[in-house]
C-alpha cells in the first residue's frame, strides 16, 4: 500500500508541475481588445524546427499595445514526455490593445 501511495504522489507530482502560463505584455496594456488570435504551435527537436502556421502574428493597426500569452498543459507535457522531447506543443493567444 505504501508503494502506490509514493507512486501516486510521484505521479501527481510530475503532471501538476508541468502546467504553467507564462504572459508578455508590450506597450500600454490597459485598454481594450481589438483582435485576438489563438494558436497551438508544435516544434520537434525541443522547439527548434516549427511545424505548421508561421509562428508570428499580424500586426494591428491603432494598436497601442499586445498581450501574448503561452501555455503549457497536461496534454502537452504528455506528448512531449512520450516522444523524449522530439514533438513539443503549445498554446499561445496574441490580443491586440487600444
Amino acid at each position: 500500500m505504501k508503494r502506490y501511495t509514493i507512486l501516486y504522489a510521484l505521479t501527481l507530482c510530475l503532471v501538476l508541475s508541468s502546467c504553467g502560463t507564462q504572459k508578455f505584455s508590450i506597450g500600454e496594456t490597459s485598454g481594450q481588445t481589438i483582435s485576438t488570435d489563438k494558436r497551438k504551435m508544435v516544434h520537434l527537436f525541443w522547439g527548434f524546427i516549427p511545424i505548421g502556421k508561421k509562428q508570428s502574428f499580424p500586426a494591428v493597426e491603432n494598436a497601442k499595445g499586445y498581450t501574448i500569452t503561452t501555455k503549457y498543459n497536461v496534454v502537452d507535457f504528455i506528448v512531449s514526455y512520450f516522444t523524449g522531447g522530439i514533438v513539443g506543443m503549445k498554446s499561445v493567444k496574441f490580443e491586440a490593445l487600444k
